[in-house]
């Protein structure tokens, strides 16, 4: 992450504390993952290997199509951070602000 905000920052012409990625874990359900105990054994709640419940398992695939990628830069240069994060990552940006 550090040097993808450095690149960004010289990139923007900006110091690298001014560049900000937030990518939060994909599953930040904790909970999904409690370990429960099956005959013989001890796993995971949303180990695919034992067949999870279904309720989790459709909440973690909405939580993941949730699941966003952000950079944080000064006022202003929004649209040509959304260019360089897309040369760099592959992604066109989501960003609805001028561009």
């Amino acid at each position: 992450r550090r040097e993808k905000e450095a690149y960004i920052a010289e990139r923007l012409g900006i110091g690298f504390e001014d560049v900000v990625i937030y990518c939060p874990s994909l599953s930040l359900m904790k909970e999904a993952g409690v370990r429960v105990r099956l005959p013989g054994k001890v796993v995971p709640l949303n180990d695919p290997g034992h067949s999870p419940p279904l309720e989790l398992t459709v909440l973690e695939e909405q939580y993941e199509a949730l699941w966003r990628f952000y950079i944080f830069v000064p006022e202003g240069l929004e649209g040509h951070c959304a260019k360089e994060a897309a040369a760099l990552f592959g992604r066109p940006s989501e960003h609805t602000g001028d561009q």
